[in-house]
């Protein structure tokens, strides 16, 4: 398993879309994270311009040959990263004593990951810090941390900035609010410290299409991902690490790293998860909607079979090329006792 970093300049700034039924409001809201499916699409259309046709491409992800999860943060100081990945939804069910901070903490480290026999160890152990009320790790995956910096640290900020819509011809109905996550300087609290996304990739493809795959990887560091990508969504670079340590697990239970749509037969395998709309905006002036189909979010609880389908959402009646969206499900094993 290899991780791909998005590396992240301090103040940069990303918007990645929300399901938004009114296309006015499309902007209004981003999601914190990378999903997967917009990945996949950053990808193919990247693949597609510089190849002139993404077909045996998008074949890779359809045979799964090449599979990737959704882009989370990670924290970097010198040559050591913090890997956060998604508490798996099993945790909310657990016993707890502070059950709403509990509730709040989004992601847990690669390192407490493998270091909790429970979901209750996450606030039962002394060693273990909570950052931003999201994100849970080790103490000693870090700097020593001290209570006034814990409190004041922060990996992401969001923000919303006022923008106008130049082209209209009139004033009215021409503001409007982009909301963005911006990368926190992390290095004003803590020295050396920067934050990033990454994602996580298979891939056993032959050695053209491997070339291929890196190149277009790179290339989402020059040309950006989602919305408004000539001022926002720029990363400063890309970088390959090669065996990325998988988790710990005992379990025929796996988390979900990836949106994922089940196929019919698989929804029975599906434990825990929680759904989100995708897709549903409106293709230019044309008058026509992609389709929405619903989701399972990362975090879900699935067994190891489950392996998710890509769909196909273009309007209908639409003669054009397909709208896909990559919801085939990338895991991560899992310990029986954290879904038990």
């Amino acid at each position: 398993m290899k991780a791909v970093i998005l590396r992240c300049t301090p103040g940069g700034m990303f918007h990645f879309g929300r399901y938004a039924p009114d296309s006015d409001t499309a902007l209004n809201e981003t999601s914190d994270i990378i999903h997967s499916d917009t990945l996949f699409s950053g990808l193919v259309n990247i693949y597609a311009d510089q190849y002139g046709n993404a077909e045996d491409f998008v074949s890779c992800f359809e045979n799964e040959s090449v599979s990737i999860s959704s882009a989370f943060f990670c924290l970097q100081q010198g040559s050591t990263y913090v890997w956060f990945l998604p508490k798996p939804l099993s945790f909310n069910l657990a016993e707890v004593n502070d059950t709403k901070s509990f509730k709040k903490i989004r992601f847990i480290s690669s390192g407490l990951w493998n270091a909790i026999s429970s979901p209750q160890d996450i606030v039962g152990r002394n060693d273990v810090l909570v950052l931003q009320n999201s994100f849970a790790l080790l103490n000693t995956e870090v700097t020593s941390i001290d209570e006034e910096t814990r409190r004041r640290f922060r990996i992401y900020n969001p923000q919303n900035l006022p923008k106008v819509q130049v082209r209209k011809p009139t004033q009215e109905g021409s503001l409007y609010q982009l909301s963005v996550i911006e990368i926190a300087d992390t290095s004003q609290l803590i020295a050396d410290m920067q934050a990033h996304y990454y994602f996580l990739m298979n891939e056993t493809v032959e050695h053209r299409m491997k070339n291929r795959l890196k190149v277009v990887i790179e290339l989402l560091g020059s040309q950006g991902i989602g919305g408004e990508r000539s001022t926002i969504g720029q990363f400063e670079g890309i970088e390959f690490q090669d065996n990325w340590a998988v988790p710990q697990g005992d379990s025929d239970s796996s988390c979900a790293l990836s949106l994922c749509v089940p196929k019919d037969n698989e929804v029975p395998m599906c434990e825990y998860y929680d759904t989100l709309f995708r897709g549903g905006r409106r293709l230019g002036d044309r008058g026509a909607y992609l389709k929405s189909v619903r989701m399972m979010r990362e975090g879900s609880v699935v067994k190891t079979s489950v392996r998710g389908r890509i769909c196909d959402i273009k309007a209908p009646n639409y003669s054009g090329a397909p709208y896909l969206r990559y919801g085939k499900v990338f895991t991560i094993p899992m310990k029986r006792s954290w879904t038990v």
